[in-house]
């Protein structure tokens, strides 16, 4: 048996999500995460449900990602006049209002 605290911990895209799944099953080694709910990666529907979970961790990372690129920028972008200021904006934005 294989536990993970989420699913995004063992899979590192749709890709490989449903290659290693194939992998477990195909060797009856199951599969189970502490934070999502249970799935029968067997079934159809099972497959489905651990397929959109992933999609949903993927997505959570790429914005992640693209946060963090907007926030601190690369030394070529943080020479650039126009993106000296957006980490300021940004920051701006998210104080909060006295």
């Amino acid at each position: 048996m294989i536990v993970v605290y989420k699913i995004d911990r063992i899979f590192r895209s749709l890709k490989n999500l449903v290659t290693l799944i194939d992998h477990f099953n195909r060797h009856q080694i199951q599969f189970k995460s502490l934070t999502e709910p249970e799935f029968d990666t067997t079934s159809s529907n099972g497959r489905f449900l651990l397929q959109i979970f992933g999609a949903v961790a993927k997505f959570e990372r790429n914005l992640i990602s693209e946060r963090t690129r907007i926030i601190f920028p690369s030394d070529a972008e943080a020479t650039s006049p126009n993106n000296s200021l957006i980490p300021l904006l940004i920051l701006t934005l998210l104080m909060p209002k006295a």
